[in-house]
């Protein structure tokens, strides 16, 4: 009994291993499921080599100044308000100025008493040198002693000093006017040039103190994009060069425009005009160009864009999309779908740029490509079908990138 028992054990034994190593062997010839891909296809078209620009750039006005308050006053008038459209000349704030208007009065009452003055002291000259006169006369007659004579040529010279002195003084009253006059007129504070008011920080009652910020101006009859260049790309920036402004990437709404201004340094320049001397610091590498928009209108100022300098251009040629692309240097690969299958294709290649790779040789247009290079497990020959729905070879994905037309 126990004989018997242990061979249906072994029976046993040996059908389940029996078993084990079918389904073992089922499952190494069973073909792995194919790798689903994205693909894409090489084109005709434009490639443009171009430069991005750092960061942001930003739409800058001709001219923008902040108005500030040259005296100590209240306010009692502000005749426009932000947003406002204002012309030259026309006031803006304007300060209580009764007490500089008497301050002018006085200074008109010391002068017209320095003039006076001045008068009196040349009305003693003239005596005096009269009287010098006939001393003189008299002495070469012996008449008249010699003390008297020093007398009168002292006295004469006291009046020229007195003339002189009455005469400073007129000449100090006059600026004494003057400056009171000046100060008077910045009790009214006008715009500069013509534009419209950004912000206007003054209100009506409020003791400002010199320096203090009135309104905020903008001229917006002139504009242009400052843009932000990292040095390392500063050699292919170049006037009149052609740069496209995105101003609504999400729309896809740009306008056209040309470099106007390269400036000489590095570095972002402060309101006075000299160079930033904490830009080192702040290890600001970058050459703000200057660029002149076509169409002005559609730009508004103190808003951030995105800039694109052209550096070169083909028109009409095979290109395949950059990020497909495997290698660096003229002789590059993709992978090609062929038979259902992931293979490599090398290619010569010419111009390029961050979004399309110009083919000079090596591939032909309608060549279907895998765009998504990071899927697992793709390799040379490994069996290959297109993402969602299985599609013959050759037929884009739903959702799949596509090489669009160059704008």
């Amino acid at each position: 009994m126990a004989a018997e028992a242990r061979g249906r054990r072994r029976l046993v034994t040996a059908i389940v291993l029996l078993a084990l190593g079918g389904a073992a062997a089922v499952a190494l010839t069973r073909e792995k499921p194919a790798l689903e891909v994205d693909t894409l296809e090489v084109a005709r078209g434009e490639v443009r080599e171009i430069i991005a620009s750092a960061s942001a750039g930003e739409v800058v006005p001709a001219r923008r100044v902040t108005v500030r308050a040259e005296i100590a006053g209240t306010v009692i008038k502000v005749a426009k308000k932000r947003g406002e459209r204002v012309s030259p000349k026309e006031v803006i704030v304007a300060f209580r100025a009764d007490e500089l208007a008497a301050r002018v009065d006085q200074a008109k009452a010391n002068k017209e008493t320095a003039e006076v003055a001045v008068k009196a002291a040349e009305t003693r000259q003239v005596a005096a040198k009269r009287a010098k006169e006939r001393a003189d006369k008299l002495s070469a007659g012996g008449a008249i002693s010699p003390a008297e004579l020093e007398r009168l040529d002292t006295e004469l010279s006291a009046t020229v000093h007195a003339l002189d002195q009455a005469r400073a003084a007129q000449r100090q009253a006059v600026a004494a006017m003057k400056l009171a006059a000046i100060t008077l007129d910045r009790t009214e504070v006008f715009a500069p040039y013509p534009g419209v008011l950004q912000d206007v920080f003054a209100e009506m009652g409020v003791q400002t103190a010199p320096g203090a910020a009135l309104f905020d101006l903008i001229d917006d009859s002139d504009l242009y994009v400052e843009v932000p260049v990292d040095e390392g790309d500063a050699a292919k920036i170049a006037l009149g060069q052609k740069v496209r402004i995105e101003i609504d990437p999400g729309r896809g709404i740009s306008v056209d425009g040309h470099v106007r201004f390269i400036p000489p340094a590095v570095g972002r320049s402060v309101g006075s005009g000299a160079l930033d001397p904490t830009a080192a610091l702040k290890k600001d590498r970058y050459l703000y160009v200057e660029v002149e928009p076509d169409r002005r209108e559609l730009l508004r100022i103190g808003a951030s864009v995105n800039a694109e300098f052209l550096v070169s251009a083909k028109a009409d040629v095979v290109y395949v999309p950059t990020h497909t692309v495997i290698g660096r240097g003229v002789e590059r690969q993709v992978y090609a779908v062929k038979n259902g299958k992931a293979v490599t294709m090398r290619f010569a290649a010419g111009l390029t740029a961050w979004d399309r790779t110009e083919v000079l040789s090596g591939l032909e247009p309608g060549t279907v490509v895998i765009a998504n290079l990071n899927a697992k497990g793709l390799a040379e020959g490994v069996k290959v079908k297109l993402r969602g729905r299985g599609a013959p070879e050759g037929q884009k994905t739903q959702g799949a990138p596509t090489a669009e037309k160059a704008p």
